[in-house]
């Protein structure tokens, strides 16, 4: 199949106005290395939020910038914002604010209670709130103009964070959320999680994936939901993007150190979880703590999970901890979908970028 060129050359373009919007916005004593795309579209169906994974931002990784890139252009009817996760590039990371969440374990501030249950959402009476680091999120936001008005697409740690997020943000306003490869369906341990992202994902299943054509896997055939056609990341890409983001100079980064901090701290939530070796224990379940949340304030959306087979986040058991998880939904009439990914690793939209982008245009009902 002919590549169409067109679709290339406004990734070029979108990587410029990546360049020139790359900026950090303190809010509230947290600050946020953010990224906006505007769409060129007269009619622009809202906005869609990318939030990174627990360790990338474009300021570090300018392979960041293309994919985000790229998805500005997948999406051309959309205006796009790109957040840095917690203690990556410019972002600060969770601290503490003297705040007491009751748990129990005890009373923790949002730093420790993040890391101890794995959850961006907390009780206040007989009501669920957005953890103060991501009400400034919401701010900050709001602040350059952008009201994410119905598309959150978002991988691995950043549903996460995406997930808490819209309960700072108006009642019903989101309409459509991607989550692809969600961690905290299962209680992994840190060991368990580095292990079996660095070891297992990286190493074994990156090996194996290497050998695939993109174009020769197809779960979802992208002519049949009107997809363009874009070239996967490669090191020619990211050689691009590091040659035209300029401004990842001018991003005051985080120091070794706190980016260390940061993601051992989102290493510990991200492991979190329901028990997984000895039954099922719904009593320290943060996925569905926030999930029921998230739609709890947003009932007239729709929530799309994809759980790829071999991810070594579900522990060869994705099918079982789908159905247990839409089994605990507790929102009536709520619209929720679980897409199991047979024979497929974590990372399967880096080698199979169409394949999500179909996707994708499935959840967000864009299926021309």
């Amino acid at each position: 199949m002919k590549k169409d060129s067109s679709n290339s050359s406004e990734v070029v373009a979108n990587i410029d106005v990546i360049n020139r919007s790359l900026r950090v916005t303190e809010v509230g004593g947290d600050i946020y290395e953010t990224a906006v795309v505007r769409s060129k579209s007269e009619q622009c169906k809202g906005a869609m939020l990318h939030i990174s994974t627990f360790s990338s931002s474009i300021s570090n990784n300018p392979g960041n910038g293309f994919e985000f890139a790229v998805q500005a252009a997948l999406y051309p009817d959309m205006d796009h914002i790109y957040v840095a996760s917690p203690g990556n590039g410019g972002s600060s990371p969770i601290r503490n604010v003297g705040m007491q969440i009751k748990t129990p374990h005890g009373l923790m501030d949002q730093r420790e209670y993040f890391k101890r249950t794995g959850r961006m959402t907390y009780e206040d009476g007989s009501e669920t709130k957005s953890l103060p680091y991501l009400t400034n999120m919401q701010e900050m936001l709001e602040s350059l103009g952008v009201e994410i008005t119905g598309f959150i697409g978002t991988d691995s740690a950043g549903g996460s964070y995406a997930t808490g997020l819209t309960l700072a943000m108006p009642e019903d306003q989101i309409k459509h959320a991607f989550f692809s490869e969600r961690s905290n369906f299962i209680r992994l341990g840190r060991v368990g999680l580095a292990y079996g992202m660095l070891v297992t994902e990286n190493v074994r299943h990156g090996n194996r994936m290497k050998g695939l054509v993109v174009d020769g896997l197809r779960i979802i055939d992208p002519i049949s939901v009107n997809a363009p056609r874009i070239d996967a990341p490669d090191s020619a890409n990211v050689t691009l993007a590091k040659e035209r983001i300029k401004g990842t100079q001018e991003i005051q980064r985080n120091s070794i150190r706190q980016q260390v901090g940061a993601m051992a701290t989102s290493l510990a939530a991200l492991s979190r979880g329901p028990e997984g070796d000895s039954g099922y224990d719904n009593s320290e379940d943060s996925l569905l703590a926030d999930v029921n949340a998230m739609i709890a304030r947003h009932p007239n959306g729709r929530f799309t999970f994809t759980l790829a087979e071999f991810d070594p986040l579900y522990r060869g058991r994705a099918d079982e901890l789908a159905r247990i998880f839409l089994a605990n939904i507790d929102v009536q009439r709520a619209d929720v979908c679980a897409i199991i990914l047979e024979k497929l690793p974590h990372a399967y939209h880096t080698y199979l970028p169409l394949l999500q982008d179909a996707l994708r245009r499935a959840a967000f009902d864009l299926i021309a």
